[in-house]
């Protein structure tokens, strides 16, 4: 498991789209299909993102903390 930078146009639609559901922040399960294109399988409230942060060293925890201040 590795960081991985999306296409700033994709991120900007997560972030409306969070926005939009009136949350602050969402997890969200993204695939890369065959043609280049992106997938998503869904935007969760209540993310597992230890299981992120540990391996890939991506400050997440201190990142949502600073949103939740």
């Amino acid at each position: 498991m590795a960081p991985f930078e999306i296409p700033d146009r994709l991120g900007t639609l997560l972030v409306e789209v969070t926005s939009d559901m009136g949350l602050l922040l969402a997890g969200v399960d993204l695939r890369r299909t065959p043609d280049g294109g992106w997938c998503c399988f869904e935007l969760n409230p209540s993310p597992g993102f230890t299981f992120y942060e540990d391996p890939t060293g991506q400050p997440i925890a201190a990142a949502i903390a600073r949103l939740l201040r």
